[in-house]
């Protein structure tokens, strides 16, 4: 009996020791639950990372549009000071003027008015201003229409002696013939007190009008730049 316990204890103590060799070797295994949340949170991390780094070129892009806008606002309201500085150069510098006629008459052999030409170094200013600066065509014909209406707001002003233009530079084309019209109204003594004014002095010059112009342009850049801003940041 001692010989056959001592023998089943022995086989008892191998097959443990066995189990416990194949639970050492054999590795456990993660379950079906911890494989799907372990899928999930890496998928999540996964997105969000995604997702900061569009974020991120989002506000690069912004940031880079921020700049570019706000570089051609500052050369809009820049490039519009120095036309109207030119505008009024050609006013009270008629030499300059009469220099560049002498050369086109030499080599063209063609005369042109003061007036029409410096109206034409103010369109060529304006239009080199639209050029560098936007060649959208919706601004081009907002700055046109402006370019020619504007100049009209001012006659109220000129009537009552805020500002006036000198008699060589008053050509503005929309109210040169109503100037006329007025002029021999009044001189016909027809009801001349109708006006209640002398109208015989009332006029605008022709290089107001890309004046008009570029103020249009910056005004159009600077609301280009302004609008890549968020409302709340823009609260005064």
């Amino acid at each position: 009996e001692d010989d056959s316990g001592s023998l089943e204890n022995n086989l008892r103590l191998r097959s443990l020791s066995s189990s416990e060799e194949k639970s050492a070797i054999t590795p456990t295994l993660p379950s079906t639950e911890d494989i799907f949340w372990s899928f999930v949170t890496k998928s999540l991390g996964g997105n969000d990372a995604n997702g900061g780094q569009a974020l991120t070129n989002d506000e690069r892009q912004t940031n880079e549009s921020q700049i570019l806008l706000k570089g051609k606002a500052i050369l809009a309201v820049t490039s519009t000071a120095l036309i109207i500085k030119l505008s009024d150069f050609l006013q009270a510098n008629p030499s300059f003027s009469s220099a560049i006629q002498q050369v086109i008459m030499q080599n063209s052999g063609v005369e042109i008015p003061t007036n029409t030409l410096n109206l034409g170094v103010m369109i060529a200013a304006a239009m080199t201003q639209w050029v560098t600066l936007d060649r959208t065509f919706y601004a081009l014909l907002t700055a046109v229409l402006v370019g020619i209406g504007g100049p009209l707001s001012e006659l109220p002003f000129v009537q009552y002696g805020f500002w006036h233009y000198i008699p060589d530079a008053a050509d503005y084309f929309p109210v040169e013939e109503l100037i006329a019209w007025l002029q021999n109204f009044l001189a016909s003594g027809i009801d001349a007190n109708l006006f209640f004014n002398d109208y015989s002095n009332l006029a605008l010059s022709s290089i107001t009008g890309p004046c008009y112009f570029a103020v249009t342009m910056d005004a159009i850049a600077l609301g280009r730049w302004l609008e890549t801003y968020p409302s709340d940041e823009l609260d005064i």
